[in-house]
């Protein structure tokens, strides 16, 4: 393929990527307009939330209703509650189920993109980008609508990333190059689902804690690196290992974890308590493309560790840094010494 064909593609996948995130906003403020205007044509509903708001927090502090003792029938709230609770059972079944859809399609696109041809599985991620898209605005619940739009961001992740460099640059470099138009797309989606910054885990909550769990990344890396034995990424002395390893903590440590843990495993509580484990699955599945199975084995526990690690301290310092020291280790140190 000519240089000229590939930054034609690369540009018209930026412009892509730029379009989707105009889509996601107007599509929001739609919404928003939307849930306005209703508001203000159906003000009875304010009550009726009131009432579901006072219910719910009675049966979080595990007491009753007081108005309840002055009225004879008991039946009406109960069975409120118990609309309630079957519409949350019902939500996390619905979105169980076509989250399972996707990761099975992203590991059926992987499988295709190293396996088969890497342009049919190119044209597979913009299929359910497209699908994802839609979910994202047509889900009748407000929550699985910020997931499906927190999960567009493995499609295009992988986009971004299957574009061959347009000229003749280190894979080091190349790593910065995928994260520009990824780190776009992740502040683009966290503000259209007013995410602060500590709620994607931009903080240095239990610095102590998170020192401790970035120094594991050491060793995580010691073990991955046994098991896929790559070659190294940069060749040189130790001393020319300083600007690459920076360039692996940040666009490839912080970067990806900023997404799957940040933003997408935040939007995933809304499948209940476990809802970090589908993150760490969605993460495995992508590494199909190293053709191990261990290593994939091996990734699927890294990812439940850190999603847990996450879910514990509210904080993805430790875990990006762990992420980044990983890759150093696999690429860069591993290699030099073995």
């Amino acid at each position: 393929m000519s240089p000229s064909i590939m930054l034609l593609g690369y540009i018209i996948l930026i412009i892509i990527c730029g379009l989707i995130s105009i889509y996601y906003i107007l599509t929001y403020y739609k919404l928003l307009g939307r849930n306005d205007k209703s508001n203000k044509n159906k003000p009875s509903k304010s009550k009726t939330n009131l009432n579901n708001l006072k219910l719910t927090t009675y049966k979080l502090l595990g007491r009753n209703d007081k108005s309840n003792k002055s009225k004879p029938s008991k039946s009406k709230p109960n069975l409120n509650n118990l609309k309630l609770t079957t519409h949350f059972s019902q939500l996390k079944v619905h979105g169980w189920i076509l989250a399972a859809i996707f990761l099975v399609a992203f590991g059926v696109t992987e499988f295709i993109i190293y396996h088969i041809s890497a342009a049919y599985g190119l044209a597979l991620y913009f299929i359910i980008l497209f699908a994802i898209i839609i979910y994202s605005t047509i889900d009748t619940d407000k929550y699985l609508r910020q997931l499906w739009m927190a999960i567009g961001l493995v499609p295009l992740i992988r986009i971004v990333s299957l574009v061959e460099p347009v000229i003749q640059v280190s894979t080091i470099y190349w790593y910065i190059i995928i994260a520009l138009p990824v780190l776009l797309c992740i502040y683009t989606i966290a503000r259209n689902l007013h995410y602060s910054i500590d709620d994607i885990g931009l903080n240095t909550r239990l610095p102590l804690v998170q020192f401790i769990i970035a120094v594991t990344g050491i060793g995580l890396g010691a073990i991955d690196y046994f098991i896929l034995k790559p070659q190294p990424l940069v060749e040189g002395p130790f001393a020319q290992l300083i600007f690459p390893a920076a360039v692996l903590l940040v666009f490839n440590g912080l970067v990806e974890e900023l997404a799957f843990r940040g933003v997408m495993q935040r939007a995933a509580n809304v499948l209940g308590s476990l809802g970090w484990i589908l993150i760490a699955a969605i993460y495995a599945i992508l590494q199909v493309g190293f053709g191990s199975i261990l290593h994939i084995i091996f990734i699927l526990a890294v990812g439940i560790y850190f999603g847990f690690v996450v879910k514990k301290t509210n904080s993805i310092f430790g875990v990006s840094l762990a992420h980044g020291l990983m890759s150093i280790i696999v690429y860069l140190v591993m290699p030099k010494i073995f």
